[in-house]
Order: structure tokens, then sequence, then C-alpha cells
């Protein structure tokens, strides 16, 4: 049987695109491991 739990990490990719409707302030949120990107969502106006 799989194991559905999922890892802090995974989680946080799941909920990163609603990051800046959470956030008031004008905010990226990124998600990386220790080779490259898994997700980014730019931010408004900074980049």
């Amino acid at each position: 049987m799989k194991d559905n739990k999922l890892t802090l990490l995974e989680c946080f990719i799941k909920v990163a695109f609603y990051i800046n409707t959470l956030i008031t302030k004008d905010t990226a949120a990124f998600a990386t491991d220790k080779q490259k990107y898994l997700c980014y969502y730019s931010a408004k106006q900074l980049n």
C-alpha cells in the first residue's frame, strides 16, 4: 500500500501559488532543493 504522507517541502510547493494572495506585500514565493528551483511564483512588481 502506498504511503500518502507528503513532506513539508511537497506541501509548500502545493500552496506556494497562494502566498501572494495571503500576504499583503508584493512577495515572490519559491521552493528549491539543493540543485534547482522546484517552483517559482513571481511578485507583481518585484522580480
